[in-house]
């Protein structure tokens, strides 16, 4: 159900209406001449990210992720899933498997861990380790994708709220609404600026909601946060973070935050998760960083 929070009676009007979607909160904030135009865009916009969450999901056995062939080989997806693949593996070899959508496997084990509060088993890792790999799937130049070993699971979790952002804003872009933003949890993209605006004025908050944050101007650029303070669990008395290191299947247990501005929510989103893979030092070795620009937080003593 789409809620209309706020109007100016001036035209052009600024709208924002919101909805549960992706285990998130979606937010919509939009130019646009009167409300029936803003309802009409906003209702299209959020049909289009709830479409992407029975496509993308991890969590829905009945999504089309979820329901790849186990058995491995060629199969023909839609143009939603392809794309998003074909940005994974672009993005993959780019950082060198710091980010990785056949992740799933290790995904798997950690959430199993988080719910026993027991560390995967280095056999279970082992195992794991071998049903993944980027390199093991193949993206074809038209909608198929080829699963190269048997028991290959994707996970998207990296990637698909940002590539619902770029989505949600191409649909109001259709209904005639060129100045928008939209957050999906936190993370923004943003089409043209509002009247007589350089930007849309958005702040970054740091871990924990400590200091000011950073404060940006975003208009055609997007924004995403990755960090291991988000959400974490304890085991063998240590903290472990839902970041996962898909080169060796394991958990981080640092802290580490990363906020990326690029093109599109989807790069942005992807590149946010890899930037604490690599961390500072790793990601300068990186090719993909002409269109991106990142910040870090970290502990202090990493910065001494």
């Amino acid at each position: 159900m789409v809620a209309t929070l706020s109007c100016q009676a001036e035209a052009p009007q600024r709208f924002e209406f919101e909805k549960m979607g992706m285990g998130t909160l979606f937010r919509i904030s939009m130019v646009a001449p009167d409300l029936a135009t803003a309802e009409r865009a906003a209702d299209r916009a959020f049909a289009r990210m709830d479409s992407l969450e029975k496509t993308l999901s991890d969590w829905d056995p009945a999504s089309e992720v979820r329901g790849l062939p186990q058995e491995g080989g060629r199969t023909r997806v839609s143009d939603d899933l392809w794309e998003v693949l074909a940005l994974s593996i672009q993005v993959a070899r780019a950082t060198e498997g710091a980010f990785d959508p056949t992740v799933g496997p290790a995904v798997r084990l950690w959430r199993r861990a988080c719910r026993q509060g027991e560390l995967p088993t280095p056999a279970d890792l082992e195992e794991a380790l071998k049903r993944m790999g980027w390199e093991n799937l193949e993206v074809g130049d038209s909608p198929w994708i080829v699963l190269k070993v048997s028991g290959m699971r994707l996970d998207l979790g990296g990637v698909g709220k940002g590539f619902a952002l770029d989505a949600m804003l191409k649909t109001l872009a259709d209904e005639g609404i060129k100045a928008a933003l939209v957050d999906g949890g936190g993370d923004l993209a943003a089409s043209g600026p509002p009247p007589g605006k350089k930007g849309w004025r958005v702040r970054v908050d740091p871990p924990g909601g400590e200091g000011e944050g950073r404060r940006l101007l975003l208009a055609h650029r997007a924004v995403a946060t990755s960090g291991t303070r988000f959400r974490s669990f304890e085991a063998n008395g240590r903290n472990w973070a839902h970041l996962l290191d898909p080169r060796t299947g394991m958990a981080l247990d640092s802290e580490i935050q990363a906020t990326v501005v690029a093109s599109s929510g989807a790069l942005a989103d992807a590149m946010a998760s890899a930037a604490c893979i690599l961390g500072p030092e790793g990601w300068e070795t990186i090719p993909l960083r002409g269109d991106v620009e990142v910040s870090w937080n970290l502990p202090k003593e990493a910065t001494e």
